[in-house]
């Protein structure tokens, strides 16, 4: 995949865990009835999961022999994705953690990973969950600002940022991490009327543009859309409503649009000036993101695992 990703000038990004879904999954190695406490305060799982960060960040790409912690195709690591969701996705109650324990958790991954590997980004992803679990106020700010992640990365899932909703400020709050922030507008939260909206791709398009421009404007660095699919495999009936394939035209030119707004010149690898070992020179000014994300990234035995973020050239 990651060897297919360099040919097309894509930049990806790999998590190393759904820490929703996967830990409650019972055939999961990963398992708890509550979640990412497991990962959190059962040593068992808590080594497991760091044996499975090692194995990834040095495995060798079995197509072109190259390290995955050394490959400049890889943009960066995503610790986990969703490590907490809403209450009522918990069927036997929800984590019992505090934040100083997330806190602590994520400090401990994200530096385990630099420790690792000093050449690629390391973020983890959150939605608006993750601020009402703990407070709902700015409180969750302190997990998500330690200095071992390089940029905050945040799923939108009603937007947030355009739907005036009461706690849009979930979205504006992420700026006091004092880091770039990456959005990611979806349509998987409760706002959405599915069946109205899950075949009326100009409409979502439109909610996509808007709250992309809306993103930038707030002083956003980059905006992954979800998702982009693979013509080749079957798409989840729990992802059918916003995932997209190339052969769906509207949603094509819509992103495409896009992308021509935010790259109008189309420049080649304009994330390098992230990434450590490819810095460009200081004079370089910002350059803003937009990114795709695939449900998953295939399910050969070498594949990344979910929620892969990857840069497209438009």
């Amino acid at each position: 995949f990651l060897d297919t990703a360099r040919e097309q000038r894509i930049y990806v990004m790999i998590s190393f865990i759904h820490a929703y879904s996967d830990t409650l999954q019972p055939d999961s190695p990963y398992y708890h009835q509550r979640g990412i406490e497991g990962l959190i305060k059962k040593s068992t799982l808590r080594q497991a999961f760091r044996k499975r960060i090692a194995a990834l960040v040095n495995r060798r790409n079995t197509i072109n022999g190259r390290l995955y912690k050394l490959d400049p195709t890889l943009m960066g690591w995503i610790l986990c994705m969703e490590p907490i969701s809403s209450p009522e996705d918990y069927p036997n109650g929800p984590p019992r953690v505090t934040l100083g324990e997330m806190k602590d958790w994520f400090q401990e991954n994200a530096s385990y990973i630099k420790s690792l590997d000093s050449n690629h980004l390391v973020t983890v992803q959150i939605q608006p969950a993750f601020q009402s679990f703990f407070g709902g106020g700015g409180e969750f700010l302190t997990a998500v600002s330690i200095p071992h992640f390089d940029f905050v990365y945040a799923e939108d899932p009603d937007q947030r940022i355009i739907m005036d909703a009461p706690d849009n400020d979930f979205c504006l709050r992420l700026f006091n991490a004092n880091k770039p922030v990456v959005f990611s507008p979806a349509f998987t939260g409760d706002t959405w009327n599915r069946t109205a909206i899950c075949n009326d791709y100009n409409t979502q398009a439109d909610y996509l543009e808007q709250s992309t421009v809306a993103y930038f404007q707030a002083g956003g660095s980059g905006v992954v859309i979800q998702n982009l699919a693979s013509e080749i495999e079957e798409i989840p009936s729990s992802d059918q409503c916003f995932s997209y394939t190339y052969s769906n035209v509207v949603m094509r030119q819509s992103l495409t649009s896009l992308g021509t707004w935010i790259n109008p010149d189309g420049l080649p690898g304009k994330l390098q000036f992230l990434l450590p070992r490819y810095r460009l020179p200081s004079s370089t000014p910002p350059v803003n993101m937009f990114l795709l994300e695939y449900p998953s990234i295939c399910s050969c035995s070498s594949s990344a695992g979910k929620g892969g973020a990857l840069r497209i050239q438009f």
